[in-house]
């Protein structure tokens, strides 16, 4: 299992992953924590895929480097 330097580590990290709060896709129904992370998928599905890596799927926030 994952270690937490402290327990608002853990208690950030478990909402954020684990406590799903019906923030759906309404495209591909995956759920997530929060709002924030449901706006950032979002662009997976989006016209915009110069911001989804090709390698990893991860979607990247604007001033991150698709290099790095």
């Amino acid at each position: 299992g994952k270690m937490f330097e402290s327990i608002g580590n853990k208690n950030r990290h478990m909402a954020a992953n684990h406590n799903r709060t019906g923030q759906r896709c309404h495209i591909c129904n995956k759920e997530f924590g929060k709002v924030s992370q449901l706006e950032a998928h979002m662009l997976c599905h989006s016209d915009n895929l110069s911001l989804l890596c090709q390698v990893c799927g991860k979607v990247l926030s604007s001033d991150e480097d698709l290099s790095a």
